[in-house]
């Protein structure tokens, strides 16, 4: 009987993945579709309840897994670098959307999620906005493990005519092309040609990184229509995007249906971080957004689907995007040690409590802003999440003569997200010893200098209206094929 209990295990976990353990190789490797959405927030998915109609998401989030406590940093950049690379963005200096003057990006000795992919048999596929790094090629998405790049390299683009900082962004596999057309349905198309010519024997990793709704707010004009009912104009361009977004979405998933392999294909659904509130998104109930580690910035939609293997469920287990890379590398059926983040895989799967032995931290550094009377300064934010309480910690750091050794000014936060998820009530003045016990681990996850705090030049006009581009044009030109390594 024991003999017989073993064989079933084996089969289980050589055809069934949900079951494989991380180390059974016979196990065969899912094909990962991984979309991300730009600045979406809680409240713009239907699931959330949102009045923006996403039909698409909804129904992955019905059949699907909902991850209803996962965490992303509070702006793209490091959202994205560390899903790539699996590590805390703190530690590694990448703590701001990386701006087009910037020489910084994800530091090149890392090895990528893409790469370790890429050594387990799979083709590579980067789809969408990358924002890693722009100045060399070497930071390029075709030189950090991905086969394929379709998309811009900034942190936005025009929709319509792909320019920004008055520059072509647009390119495939390191050459700049000019295509016209909306750059969502633009996406999808590449989607679709590259999942129709594939074979069905080999395992795939396809990375969607949509730019929407991410400003400039553009949308074609059957989506408008969809929204004209909504007054506030910024909403309503939104709406039509995230929409346009969701349909999209769709193309994608018919696509994959209509592969051989299309049930050994596990689609993930993530936001990049909190809406932004000034351009239209909204995060209610959760408080705060884009650029704030309040929940609204912090705490993003997101799902796991995969029909046959996953049963739909939610999932309350506290979750990163640290997590990414560690678990579907364990699904690939390697594992990679000494990371931030952990093997989620059981939680997803099968609702099993993951014991997190290092404590979710994410930071965000804010260059100087001039304000009124008051001496520029750099904002270091960083907030860790241990057992249901979020400690913030702000520094502003003094800059400027005689400045640099002044010491900062720092404000703490303390909320019991689980019993306050709105985060109505700071505990740091009545529970001063979690304040001390979340601050000192904070203090020991190891801190790099921040990279790039370039200041924009003089002509840089930031937050031009849609359709007019801003004079400044970056150091890297196209076509970007031009540009060279330092």
């Amino acid at each position: 009987m024991r003999k017989l209990i073993v064989a079933v295990i084996v089969f289980l976990g050589a055809y069934h993945p949900a079951f494989a353990s991380d180390s059974d190789l016979s196990a065969p490797a899912p094909n990962i579709v991984l979309i991300v959405a730009d600045d979406l927030g809680w409240g713009d998915v239907g699931f959330n309840g949102s009045e923006i109609r996403t039909p698409t998401i909804d129904k992955l989030a019905s059949e699907g897994v909902r991850l209803d406590r996962f965490y992303a940093y509070p702006a793209c950049t490091p959202t994205r670098g560390a899903i790539l690379s699996g590590q805390r963005m703190r530690s590694v200096g990448l703590l701001e959307p990386t701006p087009p003057w910037s020489d910084a990006g994800l530091p090149l000795g890392i090895r990528t999620l893409p790469e370790a992919l890429r050594d387990r048999g799979y083709s590579t596929w980067k789809v969408g906005k990358w924002h890693l790094g722009h100045r060399s090629t070497s930071q390029f998405p075709n030189q950090r493990g991905f086969d394929h790049f379709y998309g811009f390299l900034n942190g936005e683009i025009n929709y319509e005519t792909h320019v920004f900082a008055g520059a072509l962004d647009w390119q495939r596999n390191g050459v700049t092309v000019e295509e016209s057309g909306y750059s969502t349905s633009l996406f999808v198309n590449e989607v679709e040609r590259l999942l129709a010519e594939h074979p069905n024997d080999k395992p795939y990793f396809l990375d969607l990184s949509f730019n929407a709704p991410h400003t400039p707010l553009q949308a074609p004009n059957e989506a408008l229509t969809e929204y004209k009912h909504i007054e506030d104009p910024d909403r309503s361009r939104f709406a039509a995007m995230v929409s346009e977004m969701d349909r999209g979405i769709e193309s994608v998933l018919q696509a994959i249906s209509k592969r051989e392999d299309a049930d050994r294909t596990m689609v993930v659904f993530l936001s990049d971080n909190g809406g932004a509130p000034m351009f239209g998104a909204k995060n209610a109930p959760l408080r705060g957004g884009k650029a704030t580690h309040y929940e609204g910035g912090l705490r993003v939609p997101a799902l796991v689907y995969w029909p046959g293997v996953l049963q739909p469920g939610v999932r309350d287990q506290f979750m990163s995007v640290h997590d990414v890379y560690p678990t579907l590398l364990a699904l690939a059926r390697e594992s990679h040690p000494n990371l931030p983040g952990i093997n989620v895989w059981p939680a997803i799967a099968r609702n099993a409590a993951v014991h997190r032995v290092e404590p979710i931290v994410f930071a965000l550094a804010m260059p100087p802003i001039p304000i009124p009377g008051r001496e520029p300064a750099v904002t270091l934010s960083a907030s860790l999440i241990s057992e249901g309480f979020k400690l913030i910690e702000t520094k502003r750091m003094p800059r400027g003569p005689g400045k640099s050794r002044q010491s900062p000014e720092v404000t703490q936060e303390l909320y019991d997200v689980v019993n306050d998820p709105y985060e109505t009530e700071n505990l740091a003045s009545s529970r001063p010893e979690t304040v001390l016990k979340l601050a000192e681990a904070l203090s020991k996850v190891p801190a790099s200098p921040p990279l790039g705090f370039t200041p924009p030049p003089p002509d840089w006009q930031l937050g031009s209206a849609p359709g007019k581009e801003p004079t400044f044009a970056p150091p890297t030109k196209p076509p970007y094929t031009e540009s060279a390594d330092p």
